[in-house]
């Protein structure tokens, strides 16, 4: 596995560069983070497994808008 974990609060371009650079198969991060490195030209062909940091507390409170848009870009 070459996993990676991905914190919000750094800069998103040198983010992308990084996750293009190692290309993990394993992402570590929050919904807003990850949704937001999901907007950006981002290719995820060789992730095989995402962690998604409080999912829990966006499927409870009913906001899953951005969880399904994360969804929607992961490899088949």
């Amino acid at each position: 596995m070459k996993p990676h974990l991905s914190v919000g609060g750094t800069n998103i371009g040198d983010e992308v560069e990084k996750i293009e650079k190692l290309k993990p198969n394993l992402i570590i991060g929050t919904v807003g983070w990850i949704w937001d490195l999901t907007q950006r030209t981002l290719n995820f062909k060789h992730l095989k497994v995402l962690i998604i940091d409080e999912a829990d507390l966006i499927i409870e409170n009913g906001n899953t808008m951005k969880l399904s848009s994360i969804i929607d870009k992961l490899p088949k």
